[in-house]
């Protein structure tokens, strides 16, 4: 008989505790599903501030396109140059769109692909025309924005013939970029022929301005490359110009203590030119 109370009872708790574990976790699982259902509320709601977002950003830019238009069939340069980059961003933003729709909804995707290359079509009308009525913001933009699709760092992107075009004509302008881009690609030997004379002219123009990057490649064309006759304390000078200390102290071991002191005299010296 005893036996059978202490059956009963290790069933009566087995049930009693069981029941408190199964409502503890229906408890734990009902406030787990109250707060998914809550966070998928937030994500439609941000997908719905993102697609109002997209609206009034898009009646924003066709009100934009109605006014500047007119202006750049005028001959407007500087309205030609707002127009095509308009357009430029509209289409990257139709390209956006088409990556977030459903893979099954293959005719919206198309269609909007469609319209991203024509509204690419039309960027590159104006930005042409802008840059050829000598707008350098339009030269640079379709050097650096436009034409380099993937914007990728100018040190190793492998350009187009288009790239190279305007960018000559922006560095031949005075443009510290487009100056620096040309030098690495004199360097680099890529596209343009090498030519280590060249790529030290660009450079030196684009340092004169300030540009640390053009800085850095004279500090390793005066020291360590071939063709160019080596300058130790330009190099060094340069180096530290640049910020590029490890570059600087690991030459400073090959100098004497004269050219480093003449080297960092130049370097307190030196101003950008025009300034």
């Amino acid at each position: 008989m005893n036996r059978y109370k202490l059956v009963i009872t290790f069933l009566a708790l087995s049930l009693t505790l069981g029941g408190g574990i199964c409502f503890v976790f229906s408890v734990w699982a009902g406030q787990i599903g109250e707060e998914a259902f809550e966070r998928l509320d937030e994500g439609i709601e941000t997908f719905h501030l993102i697609d109002e977002r997209w609206e009034k950003e898009r009646k924003r830019r066709a009100q934009a396109i109605l006014e500047l238009e007119p202006l750049a069939e005028s001959g407007d340069s500087e309205a030609q140059f707002a127009l095509g980059k308009m357009y430029h961003l509209i289409g990257g933003d139709n390209r956006e769109q088409a990556s977030r729709r459903n893979r099954s909804d293959t005719r919206s995707q198309s269609e909007l692909r469609d319209l991203a290359n024509k509204n690419r079509e039309h960027a590159e009308h104006w930005l042409i025309q802008a840059a050829e009525q000598e707008t350098l913001e339009a030269q640079k933009y379709l050097w650096k924005d436009f034409y380099n699709i993937h914007g990728l760092d100018f040190e190793y992107i492998y350009p187009s013939k288009k790239i190279i075009h305007w960018a000559q004509i922006a560095a031949d302008r005075g443009d510290p970029d487009s100056q620096a881009f040309i030098g690495i690609q004199y360097q680099n030997g890529k596209v343009l022929l090498q030519d280590y004379v060249k790529a030290l002219h660009w450079f030196h123009r684009a340092a004169e301005q300030g540009h640390e990057r053009a800085m850095f490649h004279l500090g390793e064309l005066y020291s360590e490359v071939k063709g160019v006759e080596e300058d130790l304390v330009q190099a060094h000078k340069w180096f530290n110009l640049a910020h590029a200390s490890s570059k600087r102290d690991a030459l400073a071991k090959k100098m004497t203590n004269e050219q480093i002191t003449e080297a960092q005299r130049l370097a307190r010296e030196w101003k950008p030119k025009g300034r």
